[in-house]
């Protein structure tokens, strides 16, 4: 990214806040990428999960929000990650601590999700090649390699422990169609489960 890009994200970000549709050009160069992440954003803003800039350090970030709690969170870097070298983004869907994916697994395994979903999980970063055994997210426990997770009856090993949680660490790194049809799918089984919550505590209010 030239120096000039940079300033004028950073004019962006304190003023007017970037929105993800101007940023994804700059982060994702495909074209058929390119169009495939912007479909993806109308298809959010049509259905209610507005992107909420989150700020801007190593990556940009938005967070998307549906009645009031976290749904989904878009990072994208121009710099990449550990073995993503190239310019990215991930998207993490349902993400921890507002949701728990495995909560809705009898739907997931009707629609046949769970295969995707195990091949997108984040791995630890810090993969004992130095020698390293107490480096990670969590100081008080040693978790470099990562831990080893049960997803959907699959045991997966050097997942991300996120803090010493079991549960799944989800992560779709440059997501293509069957990607975002999967995503798409986990955030319709989220809304229509908070739409019913919301409907249930509007009848014991009345």
């Amino acid at each position: 990214m030239s120096e000039q890009t940079r300033i004028q994200l950073y004019q962006q970000q304190t003023g007017a806040k970037p929105v993800i549709e101007g940023v994804i050009p700059i982060v994702i160069a495909d074209g058929a990428k390119k169009k495939l992440a912007l479909d993806f954003i109308a298809w959010l803003r049509e259905n209610k999960m507005q992107p909420q800039w989150g700020g801007l350090i190593q990556s940009w970030q938005w967070k998307f929000n549906y009645k009031s709690k976290t749904i989904l969170i878009i990072t994208m870097s121009e710099n990449g990650w550990i073995d993503y070298e190239e310019s990215s983004w991930f998207v993490i869907p349902l993400p921890y601590p507002y949701n728990d994916i495995k909560k809705h697994s009898e739907a997931i395994i009707k629609n046949n999700l769970q295969g995707i979903i195990q091949n997108n999980q984040c791995f630890c970063v810090h993969k004992n090649k130095d020698g390293r055994t107490g480096v990670g997210c969590d100081p008080q426990k040693a978790c470099a390699g990562g831990m080893t997770k049960n997803v959907f009856d699959r045991d997966i090993e050097g997942i991300c422990c996120g803090g010493g949680s079991e549960r799944p660490n989800t992560r779709f790194y440059d997501p293509g169609e069957t990607e975002i049809y999967c995503i798409k799918k986990l955030l319709e089984l989220e809304k229509k489960a908070r739409d019913d919550e919301a409907a249930v505590k509007k009848i014991e209010v009345k």
